[in-house]
């Protein structure tokens, strides 16, 4: 009460985590926040009780997330601001490393951890060999939790060998597969070229919540393609504050390679919008 003496007396769900805290117009108190819920915009009258005024929206297209940045809240009454984007799982997709050689053909999938290797037998499709990297004896080390874990440097599994540029892969006790470093390098090229070409990434598309009572939520269109920081409702109008995206330069060299040391930043300068009700 007196802003000399405080006690913790809030009644929020454990885990929580705020990033802003606001007062509306009729002294209602707004609290952005995270917790096991999802995020969620949370209402008290007294600072001790709270209810959520305002939950993440989850798009109908489940390769969406959305999630909140910042709100605003005043006489006219309270903005939430946030962005609408792909998941990462959704656009992204690693197929694993396939190379062909001798009769068989190796599978290297990094995209579990730790990688995956498999050699089948291209005649019989027999899979010949099924390890993981760095999970042969000797490589593992049981942590304080009782877990095993992996050790700093993962050593070739059993059957693998490398010398002078050249992994030899053996099955019982015998040679089945040599790959040189150019090979397996050149394969993995291949690879990423191959994802390059069905990649493409999306903006993160800039959304807005409106409501006046804290109990009606109007989702309102907005065409913002930037960053929103700050967020200031007025008696008439709403104010944003942020940065429009501006794609970075990119120099490079003939050969196509990036010249990191000649990347100057220059952040675009920030930028007001100002928006006022309709009718």
């Amino acid at each position: 009460p007196d802003g000399l003496t405080w006690t913790q007396r809030a009644d929020m769900p454990g885990g929580m985590y705020i990033w802003n805290v606001q007062q509306t117009a009729d002294g209602t108190l707004l609290a952005l926040g995270d917790g096991p819920q999802g995020q969620a915009l949370w209402s008290s009258q007294d600072g001790i009780s709270w209810g959520e005024a305002f939950g993440t929206r989850i798009p109908e297209d489940r390769s969406l997330y959305e999630w909140m940045n910042q709100f605003g809240t005043g006489e006219l009454g309270t903005v939430v601001i946030g962005s609408r984007e792909q998941a990462w799982d959704e656009q992204y997709h690693s197929d694993p490393l396939t190379l062909s050689k001798d009769g068989y053909t190796l599978i290297f999938d990094d995209w579990e951890w730790p990688p995956r290797v498999t050699v089948t037998d291209d005649a019989s499709g027999e899979v010949v060999v099924d390890v993981r990297l760095g999970r042969e004896d000797g490589d593992l080390m049981v942590g304080d939790d009782g877990e095993e874990v992996l050790d700093e440097v993962m050593g070739l599994p059993k059957g693998f060998s490398w010398e002078d540029g050249v992994t030899t892969i053996s099955s019982d006790g015998g040679v089945i597969m040599t790959i040189t470093d150019d090979e397996f390098f050149a394969a993995q090229e291949a690879r990423w070229m191959a994802i390059e070409e069905t990649y493409s990434y999306q903006q993160p598309q800039l959304t807005m919540y409106f409501s006046g009572d804290l109990a009606e939520w109007t989702e309102v269109p907005v065409d913002i393609e930037g960053w929103i920081s700050h967020v200031t409702v007025g008696s008439s109008a709403v104010v944003l504050a942020g940065e429009e995206w501006v794609e970075p330069p990119m120099p490079l060299e003939e050969d196509g390679d990036f010249r990191g040391e000649d990347l100057e930043w220059q952040p675009p300068a920030p930028v007001l919008f100002v928006g006022r009700p309709t009718g």
